[in-house]
């Protein structure tokens, strides 16, 4: 899979053909914007784990971690962290999650989300420049009759200009046929929306 990759020159973070690899940041810069990428896997246990000469994914080595964002922010990039985590089955962010999540974005990470989650989480705020998703939900299939929910989910966009993050917008879908998503109706897109940001942790002042 990684020779793929590099065949066709498609960067990667949080896994690599050794551990080395799979924990360094994956370093962007576009149109003035430093952007960096760091991500690992938090579900603890082992797996699917790269090793110092076994290829895999990065197990999450959290005082690394925040070190490598304090000095990634230092140098001027705008972090951007994701996860792979302990899957749970609530709109409200669990405290595992909020527990390590919380960690990455306190050091200083622009963003910070989580690929796991099969049923979307609510979301944090923690000051004015920074978001955390904790669970967008499922992208490319639902869970019809298996998960709650499963068969909606989130999709986000984040706009950054000039050295900036401006502001994330949420997308959110539905899936018809077990697999095809679509964009949600106005009444759908109000209903599920509620749901999550009554689920969401609103530390920064909003007014």
């Amino acid at each position: 899979t990684l020779e793929l990759y590099k065949e066709r020159g498609w960067p990667y973070y949080g896994g690599g053909a050794n551990i080395d690899e799979a924990r360094a940041p994956l370093l962007i810069e576009h149109n003035g914007n430093k952007i960096a990428f760091i991500g690992c896997n938090g579900k603890g246990g082992g797996y699917a784990s790269a090793d110092v000469d076994y290829p895999g994914a990065g197990e999450c080595d959290y005082d690394l971690m925040e070190t490598q964002v304090r000095d990634l922010v230092a140098q001027g990039y705008l972090v951007i962290a994701t996860f792979q985590h302990n899957e749970v089955y609530t709109f409200i962010p669990q405290p595992t999650l909020t527990r390590d999540f919380g960690r990455i974005s306190a050091a200083g990470a622009t963003i910070v989300s989580g690929s796991q989650a099969h049923q979307s989480h609510g979301m944090e705020f923690p000051r004015s420049d920074a978001i955390i998703t904790y669970g967008l939900g499922n992208t490319f299939f639902d869970q019809r009759g298996v998960v709650d929910f499963g068969d909606r989910a989130l999709i986000t966009r984040s706009v950054f200009y000039d050295g900036k993050y401006l502001s994330t917008e949420v997308f959110t879908i539905m899936f018809v046929d077990f697999a095809k998503p679509r964009f949600m109706t106005a009444e759908e897109r109000a209903d599920f929306l509620t749901l999550i940001f009554n689920a969401s942790i609103w530390d920064y002042p909003t007014e």
